[in-house]
């Protein structure tokens, strides 16, 4: 089952969504005011510099802010922060929405309205000039494709494989099988038979000699792990996921 939080769950996600919001956070942010003669300068003047290159809101720096929408367009197609203007109309605070948490409709052919809401209620109908919206893949103009589910069969071969190699390493890396004797067991001699296995197996009693008696066999039934191919497999699904997310294998 792959979504958003538990595709962060797998290591090669994290790094991945890490290093391409560390990337868009990291350098610094400047509004510029373009001149007469072509040239620019910083627009030190304008609340909006401050407010992107400092302090977006009271809660976070800008380079907190940056990272967080990043993390999400990368996880869920898109993130939006809601503009708070002041008296004069101009921005004054960029407050993030969690994504599942908003979303946005068409109202006519050409105009569409962004609807936000929290664990407390709508926090109101906006139009696209009062919020800010970071897209990443489109398919259309009014929204975004989810990169997760793009991607939900490399990280759902990942987390499978995890699991699977889970399992063996929790079960001492001992092979399953089959317990077969000669003759015909009732119910309860079935019963009592599987629940003495039970005892005799695990990772608690690696190494311990299994006594056969009624000319019993073992036969094994599952892989090992080398026979499986869990190590190529986990580092072709790196691989396939970086492919996914478009970040070199190196970064993560």
């Amino acid at each position: 089952h792959v979504t958003d939080k538990t595709a962060l769950q797998v290591s090669t996600v994290l790094a991945c969504v890490k290093a391409i919001a560390d990337g868009c956070a990291t350098p610094d942010l400047h509004v510029y005011r373009e001149k007469s003669d072509g040239t620019r300068e910083k627009a030190t003047n304008i609340p909006e510099y401050r407010l992107l290159s400092r302090r977006p809101n009271e809660w976070q720096t800008s380079f907190e802010w940056r990272r967080l929408m990043t993390i999400h367009a990368a996880l869920t197609g898109a993130a939006l922060s809601i503009k708070v203007r002041g008296d004069n109309r101009r921005v004054r605070e960029l407050i993030p929405v969690m994504p599942g948490r908003w979303d946005v409709r068409k109202v006519s052919r050409y105009e569409v309205r962004y609807r936000c809401w929290d664990e407390f209620g709508m926090i109101g109908d906006f139009a696209p000039e009062d919020v800010f919206v970071l897209n990443g893949v489109q398919w259309d103009w009014i929204g975004s494709m989810n990169a997760v589910q793009l991607a939900r069969s490399s990280i759902g071969l990942a987390m499978a494989t995890e699991k699977s190699q889970a399992s063996m390493h929790a079960n001492g890396m001992k092979e399953s099988g089959t317990y077969s004797v000669d003759g015909t067991l009732s119910k309860d001699q079935h019963d009592q038979l599987t629940a003495w296995l039970k005892t005799k197996g695990g990772p608690d009693n690696a190494g311990n000699p299994l006594v056969l008696d009624r000319n019993a066999k073992w036969q094994p039934t599952s892989q090992t792990g080398v026979d499986s191919q869990h190590v190529e497999t986990r580092r072709l699904q790196i691989e396939e996921i970086c492919r996914a997310y478009g970040v070199f294998p190196i970064m993560v």
